[in-house]
């Protein structure tokens, strides 16, 4: 969840690299920095990990093993504060750009180019790279990043945090109703589910422990048609448009935080998933389908409302394999 977390560690640790950069008159300038790492104080199983990452310098081929180093850490009040620079381009070659910048210790950490380009349209940024303005350290989907006070993606972290104040109760969620989560996100609610899922992770999606579900919340992710107004549209016109086995979640929790509209005549979890095998084809794809595809897919098979379970003839022999495949003792 999105926030400004009142205090943060500065964590890092001796060592040091030299970067080319130019000062304020543009001459060239070779700068001692020590690379740094943010962390919200208030997760403290965050911070030590990243104070013993900070702990291992650079890989020796020769001896194969890290070096050990003295890590460091301090932690701060998160006022807004000034006295940054960009020093340079950081490579990256697989995904957004980051920029290097320091602080007025020589502590360099990262920016997002997002982060970077809403500076450069705010306070902007002047001779020798000096970042205008006041910053604060924000939590954000990515970790802890350095926020322009005032920039868009300040206000963004603002009204996040007040919308988290005005969480609705899971007792007032009604089906069929459109809310809005912490991201200003759109999402439809449509009922309490009990499944089952294969739990991955990221890096291992062949394996993972068998999770069952119980009053889940499902819910079906939706964008909004600006062309037509909220009474224009139909449950069925949303169905056509968004039912898809992406766009149907499954949550512990409901983290919704505004109620945007009502709609009536909505389908029963089992028209639903009938709905979504029949539109997308799902029983004849399944066969080529990886096996993260499969976990998705057996999420929305196997839920049932709170009355019955559902069986699917047929499909008995598709999710034994699945399950037995993936599933590990913990």
């Amino acid at each position: 969840m999105p926030s400004i977390p009142e205090e943060v560690y500065i964590i890092h640790n001796d060592e040091t690299r030299i970067i080319s950069t130019s000062d304020e008159s543009g001459n060239t300038l070779d700068l001692k920095v020590r690379n740094m790492s943010v962390v919200d104080s208030a997760k403290t199983a965050k911070v030590e990990e990243i104070f013993n990452r900070h702990k291992r310098g650079s890989y020796d081929y020769h001896t194969r093993s890290y070096a050990k180093l003295t890590a460091h850490k301090e932690k701060i009040k998160n006022t807004p504060k000034s006295g940054y620079k960009v020093i340079g381009l950081s490579s990256n070659y697989n995904g957004p750009s980051r920029f290097n910048v320091v602080n007025s210790d020589n502590l360099m950490f990262q920016v997002h180019e997002k982060i970077m380009i809403q500076i450069m349209r705010g306070p902007g940024v002047g001779a020798g790279g000096k970042l205008n303005g006041e910053f604060v350290w924000g939590n954000t989907r990515k970790g802890v990043s350095l926020i322009p006070v005032g920039s868009p993606a300040y206000k963004d972290i603002i009204n996040a945090v007040k919308n988290k104040t005005g969480k609705i109760k899971t007792s007032k969620l009604k089906v069929g109703t459109v809310y809005k989560n912490g991201h200003d996100n759109l999402r439809v609610f449509l009922g309490r589910i009990n499944t089952r899922r294969v739990k991955t992770s990221y890096w291992n999606s062949d394996k993972g422990k068998l999770q069952e579900i119980k009053n889940g919340f499902l819910w079906l992710d939706i964008y909004r048609n600006r062309k037509k107004k909220w009474e224009e549209i139909t449950m069925d016109d949303l169905i056509k448009e968004h039912l898809s086995l992406w766009r149907l979640n499954i949550t512990k929790t409901p983290s919704v935080y505004k109620k945007v509209h009502h709609f009536k005549n909505v389908p029963g979890i089992a028209e639903l998933r009938e709905k979504m095998i029949s539109k997308e084809n799902l029983a004849e794809s399944a066969a080529s389908w990886s096996k993260r595809d499969k976990i998705k897919y057996s999420e929305y098979v196997n839920m049932s409302d709170n009355k019955s379970r559902f069986t699917y003839p047929g499909y008995e022999d598709f999710f034994k394999d699945l399950i037995v495949s993936n599933v590990v003792d913990s």
